[in-house]
């Protein structure tokens, strides 16, 4: 995996293995987006505020070029399915930039397709650029370099993927929307895009959805008092039974009473925060702590206290299994297991 790291100008390269920076590139600038070549051997890091594309050979980790591509600020880039052009997204600032095609044998910029974007991906088969500007993914012909279907999707449009079949494009809005209200969450671009509808198209059809649901809304307001009348069901009394008395000396089963006067106090100002308590086939008392200790009161008198296991978390339930194991629930951690022994076992951390 290759990161960049604007503020120290440098990629990392971490081995996924056992997650290890096996090495730090220096390329200099303010590397932010960074994509790898299909065929593995360059990583092309942008230096968004310089306008330079970074080739990086990945077998020796090496700067081979540093392009200057643009004097606007870069987007994102996306490599074509055979790695012979690297596409790059910019604002188009001063009328400079696009979505610019690079050339990677030789790392020219061999065409240009004018506007302001932010983000680009290929699709599967490398016919296609998706790219989004402010409010919409448009569509580019990798050929003829020519903008297609344009794709409302709200205010604020930010990032775009292409699912591996090329099947969906999918797009980060930061903003409301249009038809749907999108608020920081990834929304499905319509599916009118399948269909190579522009954007006035598109709009015009959800403008039709949206006029027959006002429509259906209105005949409701109009004739929900007949509904309603058709469908009510009238309730009806239902006489429920006294309720047993709570007074003393009157004998009922909720009837007060001080049978818990005279209740031992166990641990108390020695333990915080129990949770649940069980005792085992000794007759010792087990209790969690807020702590993440397993607390032990030995019987008959449980005024010595231990600890029986350290496992961390917030202990809740606690129960014994036939082997006489402990198995405690802990918040956020998952259910454990304490043997006899006191050794701590994970069962599982789905929780």
């Amino acid at each position: 995996a290759y990161v960049t790291t604007r503020t120290s100008g440098r990629v990392a390269r971490i081995r996924l293995s056992d997650n290890t920076v096996v090495a730090s590139i220096v390329v200099g600038g303010t590397p932010d987006a960074v994509d790898i070549a299909p065929n593995g051997q360059f990583a092309y890091v942008l230096d968004i505020a310089g306008g330079r594309v970074v080739r990086i050979r990945t077998s020796d980790n090496a700067v081979v070029a540093f392009p200057k591509v643009t004097t606007g600020t870069l987007g994102q880039v996306s490599i074509a399915p055979d790695s012979s052009y690297a596409y790059v997204a910019s604002d188009g600032a001063a009328g400079v930039g696009g979505l610019l095609r690079v050339r990677t044998s030789d790392d020219t910029v061999v065409s240009t397709t004018a506007g302001g974007f932010d983000a680009v991906d290929i699709s599967p088969s490398g016919a296609f650029a998706y790219v989004t500007d402010n409010h919409s993914v448009h569509r580019v012909n990798t050929t003829t370099n020519a903008i297609g279907a344009e794709i409302w999707t709200g205010n604020f449009s930010r990032d775009v993927e292409i699912s591996p079949d090329g099947t969906f494009a999918y797009a980060t809005v930061q903003l409301l929307g249009d038809a749907v209200r999108i608020t920081g969450t990834v929304a499905e671009v319509n599916g009118l895009t399948t269909l190579n509808a522009r954007g006035g198209i598109n709009r015009m059809a959800l403008a039709g959805i949206l006029l027959i649901a006002a429509m259906v809304d209105i005949r409701w307001q109009k004739n929900r008092t007949r509904i309603i009348s058709k469908v009510y069901v009238a309730p009806t009394y239902h006489a429920l039974p006294p309720p047993p008395p709570t007074e003393i000396g009157q004998g009922g089963p909720f009837e007060q009473n001080d049978k818990l006067r005279d209740v031992e106090l166990i641990g108390l100002g020695r333990i915080e925060a129990p949770e649940d308590v069980i005792l085992d086939r000794n007759d010792n008392l087990y209790a969690g702590s807020r702590h993440g200790d397993i607390m032990r009161f030995l019987a008959p008198d449980y005024q010595q206290m231990e600890v029986f296991a350290h496992i961390g978390g917030t202990p809740l339930g606690m129960a014994f299994d036939r082997d006489f194991n402990l198995n405690v629930c802990v918040g956020g951690m998952g259910l454990y297991r304490v043997t006899p022994e006191r050794e701590v076992q994970r069962v599982t951390d789905e929780t």
